[in-house]
């Protein structure tokens, strides 16, 4: 299990009442939040579970969607490693993982040395092509009970959200 795991949440009374005690607290965004956070770790899960069942972790995988997003190209750790949002020895560790398992390899670089390109292996998009029918399947019907127009909301609302953080960022 990852992440947020509080299943119980505080009901509205017991919110409301610690906004009497912490007057910065508002009971609606601290309701949407602790709902948010428990829906976040409880699709993390689930994707988790479901690229366990593949010998994968979420990192492993979000390795080999970016190189396979691009399948004849190479990426060097450093690009991986931004495009991915991670650190340097994050990316490190887990492209040495997928080289061991076989999914990736280093390409010399003739022209730097120093730099070893990062590409997918055939048997590691053998191995995309078959857990990502599943993969896919599994997140549709997560989002299955809304309508088009209702994921398309939600999409704008968490953009939203997401370009407040930026611009918070920005300003401290």
């Amino acid at each position: 299990m990852n992440g947020f795991f509080l299943k119980n949440l505080p009901d509205r009374g017991c919110l409301e009442e610690m906004a009497e005690r912490y007057p910065e607290m508002n009971p609606d965004a601290a309701e949407v939040y602790l709902h948010f956070l428990r829906l976040g770790a409880d699709v993390g899960n689930r994707i988790s579970d479901y690229l366990a069942g593949h010998k994968l972790s979420t990192g492993r995988m979000s390795v080999m969607m970016m190189l396979n997003s691009c399948p004849n190209e190479s990426k060097t750790p450093g690009e991986l490693a931004e495009r991915c949002g991670v650190t340097a020895a994050t990316i490190s560790r887990l492209v040495d993982g997928l080289i061991k398992d076989g999914h990736v390899q280093r390409v010399p670089d003739p022209e730097n040395r120093r730099v070893s390109p990062i590409r997918m292996t055939d048997a590691g998009r053998k191995h995309l092509e078959q857990l990502l029918p599943g993969y896919f399947k599994d997140v549709a019907r997560m989002f299955g009970p809304l309508s088009a127009n209702e994921r398309n909301n939600f999409l704008k609302l968490l953009n939203k959200l997401q370009s407040n953080l930026n611009e918070e960022s920005e300003l401290s």
